[in-house]
């Protein structure tokens, strides 16, 4: 007769159903490493959140005073912390939660983890200085067909200067004014 594997089994339950509590799982150990690893990324991100955002994410008070000191041993430059144990804390207080709850958690740090829409409007004006600086009176027109307003001789003049400035190797007094003007004319 084989050897059987220990496998603990509830009172009144048979010994060949799997249970809740038996040591055999139904997911591999890679799932459960994988799910691990996305809690603990669903921590970083919560952490990462300004408290502000927290509040109307449907997290129990034990989960919130834990990222409240989560948030406080991050702030932390001692090794000693305990930052990682902390993550740890977290990342089980997360696994208790219901997987609709994490669902909505996850979504709600993904809508409000990303830049703010005047963080997005200076990438924008960024992007324009530089391909108005590479490109020609072209990538000027398509500014002043997209952004109307504005004026537009001092835009040119201004990165007339600013390609001078980067041939010749001068301080980027003209690259600055430009910034500012597509600021300006971008309503930032």
């Amino acid at each position: 007769m084989a050897k059987r594997r220990f496998q603990w089994v509830a009172e009144g339950q048979a010994e060949d159903q799997e249970t809740e509590g038996s040591w055999r799982r139904a997911s591999s150990r890679s799932a459960r490493k994988r799910q691990a690893e996305e809690l603990s990324e669903l921590v970083r991100s919560l952490l990462a959140l300004k408290p502000g955002d927290l509040e109307d994410m449907p997290l129990n008070s034990e989960l919130r005073n834990a990222l409240a000191e989560g948030r406080r041993l991050q702030e932390m430059r001692s090794a000693r912390s305990g930052r990682r144990r902390q993550l740890l804390h977290l990342s089980g207080l997360l696994r208790r939660e219901e997987p609709d709850v994490l669902v909505r958690i996850r979504e709600l740090c993904e809508e409000r983890g990303g830049p703010s829409e005047r963080e997005l409007k200076l990438m924008q004006a960024e992007r324009w200085r530089e391909r108005l600086l590479a490109g020609g009176d072209a990538d000027l027109a398509a500014l002043i067909e997209a952004h109307p307003g504005g004026d537009h001789q001092r835009l040119r003049q201004l990165i007339r200067a600013a390609r001078k400035e980067q041939q010749s190797g001068a301080a980027p007094r003209a690259f600055r004014q430009l910034f500012a003007a597509l600021r300006e004319q971008l309503g930032v």
